[in-house]
């Protein structure tokens, strides 16, 4: 295609717009092959991480505490790991791209009814999945918030 070779996907990683997953961590969590982020997920993961308060204890059960006290790599770990749960779904198995949501509490910006931004706990996101070949033909695999694009 004309778009893989105007960016292709090393110069994608070289650019940080996508990043591999560590092989290992990849396999951990059930993908065999190359495995992306987007810089947008990466970013989720590790800086929109909420803060627990004792509102938010009084709130929520011990599972969901344990969910909102996760680190990057935990974080990054359930995406994989749901990632290829519904990778596995028959609807899913043979289709080149699909969006899923994921439970992952993060904050976004919203407005009050005074028109105000305040931030608001979203309790999950809807992530897309991507089944590709590489520069060189090999099967990779990219995943990435729903709302962007990838041209490599």
């Amino acid at each position: 295609m004309l778009i893989e070779k105007l960016y292709p996907r090393q110069k994608a990683l070289r650019e940080r717009t996508i990043m591999n997953v560590p092989e290992e961590f990849a396999e951990d969590n059930g993908f065999y092959v190359t495995v992306a982020i987007t810089k947008g997920l990466y970013r989720l993961l590790k800086y929109n991480i909420p803060v627990i308060t004792e509102k938010t204890k009084i709130a929520q059960d011990d599972y969901s505490l344990k969910i909102l006290n996760q680190d990057y790599w935990e974080r990054l770990s359930d995406v994989l790991w749901t990632t290829n749960l519904e990778r596995n779904k028959d609807r899913n198995r043979k289709k080149k791209e699909f969006s899923f949501s994921v439970f992952l509490p993060h904050y976004e910006t919203v407005k009050n009814k005074a028109g105000d931004d305040r931030q608001k706990l979203i309790p999950s996101k809807k992530i897309k999945f991507k089944r590709d070949r590489g520069d060189h033909g090999e099967l990779v695999f990219t995943i990435m918030l729903a709302e962007e694009n990838c041209i490599w």
